[in-house]
């Protein structure tokens, strides 16, 4: 379940989630989340479809965070 935390997105913002934050629509209904499959079930075409763009969109922010990392921009102290 997601916890309300102090972090705050601006309702313009648009949010990108993946599965893990089932309950984050309460909070931000700007935010995307993946379909799930029902319990002895299959995905429709067309959810399979809006996943995919999803995942698609969610790869770049996450190699952008691979970079900072793999950089270790985030991990050290910013000197001037």
């Amino acid at each position: 379940m997601f916890v309300n935390s102090k972090v705050r997105f601006h309702s313009d913002t648009e949010s990108l989630q993946d599965s893990g934050y089932q309950g984050i629509a309460k909070f931000h209904a700007n935010s995307h989340l993946p379909k799930k499959k029902p319990r002895a079930g299959k995905l429709r075409n067309v959810d399979k479809r809006l996943n995919r763009d999803l995942a698609s969109r969610q790869v770049i922010v996450e190699h952008v965070n691979r970079r900072l990392k793999v950089f270790r921009i985030l991990s050290q102290r910013y000197r001037k």
